[in-house]
Parts: C-alpha cells; structure tokens; sequence
C-alpha cells in the first residue's frame, strides 16, 4: 500500500503505459499503428517521455497541409496559431512587400519534422489530465470529443481561414494598405 505516495515509474515504463493503453488507441483512433510505430522509433532515439516532444520524425501529411492536419487531429489551438502566423506573413507580403514564402515552407517543413511529436505530445497531456480528473466517464467524454480525427472540422476549419485571410484583405484593400500592382 502506497499511502498517499506516488509510485515513480522510469521513462520507459511511462512509454509503455501509453503506448499499450487501450484508451491510446481510442483516442488517437486512425492510423493508430503508424503513429506507435513512429512514437516508439522516437522514444528509442529520445529515450525520454520529455526529449520525445520534440524528437524529430517526418510526417508527410503536416508537412503538406499544416493547420488542416492540425484541424483534422483536433489540435485546434495550434492549427489557430498557425493560420493565424500564415495570415501575418501575407499580411507583411502585401502591405510591405516583402517576401514571406522562406517562412512559410519553414512553417511546413516544421510541422513535418515535428508534427509526431506535437501530435505524442496532445495525446499524451490530453488523456493524462483527464485520467487525473479521477472519472472514467470524462476520460470516456474526452476520448469521444477530444480525440480521433475529423473531417468535418477540417474542412470547416480550412474555409474558416480562407475566409478570414478573405476578409482582412479586403478590408486591408478598402483602407489602401495593399499597394497597387
């Protein structure tokens, strides 16, 4: 009996506990295999659940659709963050014409090399502060809310964007920001 005292588990055995962990594989729901063949491969490297999150480990989708791979995992307040880093850097294109493609690919090719471990990363903290919040039925909730992927929310995450980028530049227009070309 343990008596209010934690029992410290090592890296490893933390790993295992989650990669092996039913509600994982629920949560991270398609193409849970390639994910824990990847997360595994970068634990090997890492050898530590911290160094994991940021362990490089290339992921084609993030690379290629950046804030739609993040909608469509449900990482919306990275996808934000990203769209929103986007946005600045067409805004500073147009008003001040200087060229912003250098950070954009920097961005995609960001999110290829680390999107893995972002992806570990929300997993791992995710179904960790709902299984500390004592209840199976949130752990269940956030796993059916929180967790798989979403189609839906990306597509109506992408045209959100769009339309945003839509309506600053028109209003950046209206107000003469945008030079003449």
């Amino acid at each position: 009996m343990s008596l209010g005292k934690e029992i410290k588990m090592s890296d490893e055995e933390k790993f295992n506990a989650f990669i092996t962990d039913p509600n994982t594989k629920l949560f991270v729901s398609k193409n849970f295999e390639t994910y824990r063949s990847k997360w595994t491969s970068m634990f090997n490297r890492s050898q530590s659940m911290q160094k994991l999150a940021t362990t490089r480990s290339w992921n084609w989708s993030a690379f290629l659709l950046t804030s739609s791979w993040l909608f469509y995992r449900k990482m919306y307040g990275a996808a934000i963050g990203v769209s929103v880093a986007m946005l600045a850097g067409a805004i500073v294109e147009l008003v001040w014409d200087i060229s912003t493609t250098g950070g954009a690919i920097g961005l995609s090719v960001v999110l290829g090399m680390l999107g893995n471990a972002f992806y570990f990363q929300h997993v791992n903290k995710t179904l960790e502060k709902y299984r500390n919040a004592g209840s199976p039925e949130a752990l269940s909730d956030a796993i059916h809310s929180l967790g798989g992927t979403s189609w839906p929310i990306a597509i109506l995450g992408t045209l959100g964007t769009v339309v945003v980028f839509f309506v600053v530049f028109m209003v950046l227009d209206q107000s003469g920001l945008i030079p003449e070309l």
